[in-house]
């Protein structure tokens, strides 16, 4: 049901990787190629892949809240959410190595807003998985 509390943990952590499109994770010189050292901030639009992968996180995110039906689907969902969520937080990190200089304690405070997620995601498991239990032991009862 749309009332349980991985619902809420679930909606908590595809906000947090959609909120990383707005803000910036990490600010600094970055030297591409033929070209001066320029200032960029770096989101998630800032590269392609980095974009999906998480766009795919969010949105499979606030998918897995609808289909609380069929929770083995939702566990093995939440599960790969959980692969494509450690994905993009090293596809952070891999950004920010091309950063010739940048700060570094907004670095380390924005990327809370990934590895929260990887938390409320697993919070999500846990009470689908606590669900499940319920179901398999109230079936016995019949």
């Amino acid at each position: 049901m749309l009332q349980r509390i991985q619902s809420l943990w679930l909606l908590i952590a595809g906000l947090l990787m959609a909120a990383t499109f707005k803000i910036a994770l990490f600010s600094g010189n970055i030297v591409k190629t033929g070209q001066p050292a320029q200032f960029e901030k770096l989101t998630a639009g800032s590269s392609i892949l980095l974009a999906i992968v998480v766009a795919v996180s969010a949105l499979l995110s606030l998918y897995i809240i609808f289909v609380y039906k069929t929770r083995k689907l939702q566990i093995k969902l939440v599960l790969l959410n959980l692969v494509v969520s450690i994905l993009a937080v090293i596809l952070f990190y891999k950004q920010t190595q091309q950063y010739v200089e940048g700060e570094s304690s907004l670095f380390i405070l924005a990327l809370v807003f990934p590895v929260v997620s990887i938390f409320f995601l697993i919070l999500a498991l846990r009470g689908i998985n606590r669900d499940e239990k319920l179901i398999k032991s109230l079936d016995r009862l019949r």
